[in-house]
């Protein structure tokens, strides 16, 4: 299917050519199409620089502004193009529509209860649009609304979680639905999705969601978050590329049977992670390799337990520093959740060796309540069952 761009200029041509057989035909007084064709021109022009603008506040969202050289007043006539496209009714436009509502949604970044725009509401109007354009325009709309809800994720804003799975099931749904061959997805929304579904497991969407491939075996739906985690493992997992699906399957495996406190099977699965690939999926591993040693540990208490714990940190340290060192592909957001993590492992697992606990428990429990990552849940059940022994 072509873009909406290039259909506007397919009829822009259209309406070039309209008017040159007027004017051959010598006859002055058939007007010669000309608001046809400026309107027709407006409508290719706002679409255009819309859909570059919103690339651009993705991108200021996604790199600090100090690296763009350039900046927003530098996209010439912008201004004079939203207020054109907000007198207009936008219901005829629907895409116009769609791509002005992610301006406005990005431009009151972070502060969503400032912005307009309703996402629940946004996101219905896409998927009732999607199916209308291309499958590269669909993709790209949902690409800056995943982002969107990614980066408010990264500020703690945990509730942007369930709209991020949506954006996630949506999207695999029109790529299923729009091309012509088997889609494949990528590994590291692979691995989002599961992660992104373990957190909502007590969320009652897993009732309703519909997603191309899996079928829920009672007609009322999932009978829980596992049952769509489980399927959607073993139905996609031959849809992300054949060199990476090992790694990244046995993590979402070990992560479901982590949530589900069958701590030796994820240990099984996961095995020893010294030696993966990828920035994050090793960093991820670690730290949930790292969860399940501890659980074990507090069981068992081994020496073979502790050896490797101690191990596992040193490893996921010194990946800390190599990656300080050489500022390869993490940025200060990144690099602080994972560097977060580390340090209050390090102090559980200080603390985990009182009998009874210290003073500074209080305080450590103090600095978990303020962190904003969601890992910070497990960290106080933790520390207060370490209280409890």
């Amino acid at each position: 299917m072509l873009s909406s761009e290039q259909k506007l200029l397919n009829k822009i041509d259209k309406a070039q050519a309209k008017k040159e057989k007027i004017q051959r035909s010598g006859k002055r007084q058939v007007e010669p199409n000309l608001l046809n064709i400026s309107n027709t021109l407006d409508a290719y022009y706002f679409l255009s620089k819309l859909k570059n603008y919103c690339a651009y506040l993705d991108y200021k969202m996604l790199i600090s502004n100090r690296t763009i050289p350039y900046k927003e007043s530098d996209f010439k006539l912008m201004d004079a193009i939203i207020t054109e496209i907000e007198q207009q009714n936008l219901e005829n436009s629907p895409l116009l529509n769609i791509y002005n509502q992610i301006r406005l949604l990005y431009a009151s970044f972070p502060d969503e209860n400032s912005s307009s725009v309703n996402f629940n509401k946004l996101l219905s109007n896409v998927e009732q649009s999607v199916l209308t354009i291309s499958l590269d325009e669909g993709v790209e709309i949902y690409s800056y609304l995943s982002n969107y809800c990614i980066r408010q994720q990264h500020l703690g804003k945990e509730t942007f979680s369930l709209n991020l799975f949506k954006v996630y099931n949506a999207m695999l749904n029109l790529k299923n639905q729009k091309s012509r061959t088997k889609i494949l997805i990528n590994h590291g929304i692979f691995k989002n999705i599961v992660k992104i579904a373990l957190y909502l497991k007590t969320n009652p969407i897993f009732k309703e969601i519909q997603t191309f491939g899996l079928h829920p075996e009672h007609p009322n739906g999932y009978k829980d978050a596992f049952e769509w985690i489980i399927q959607f493992i073993d139905f996609y997992q031959y849809r992300i590329e054949k060199k990476d699906r090992l790694v990244y399957v046995n993590y979402c495996r070990a992560a479901v049977a982590f949530e589900q406190k069958d701590f030796e099977k994820a240990n099984r699965i996961l095995q020893q992670p010294h030696h993966i690939h990828g920035m994050f999926i090793n960093f991820d591993t670690k730290m949930l390799y790292l969860k399940i040693l501890f659980e074990l540990f507090v069981k068992q208490n081994s020496n073979v337990l502790d050896k490797t714990i101690r191990q596992l940190l040193e490893s996921y340290r010194g990946l800390l520093k190599d990656e300080q060192k050489k500022k390869r592909q993490l940025l200060s957001k990144h690099y602080n959740y994972y560097h977060t993590f580390y340090k209050c492992y390090e102090q559980l697992y200080k603390l985990s060796a009182y009998r009874h606990m210290p003073p500074f428990q209080k305080d450590f429990q103090s600095e978990l309540k303020n962190i904003p990552y969601p890992f910070k849940t497990w960290f106080l059940k933790k520390l207060n069952g370490l209280g409890t022994r």
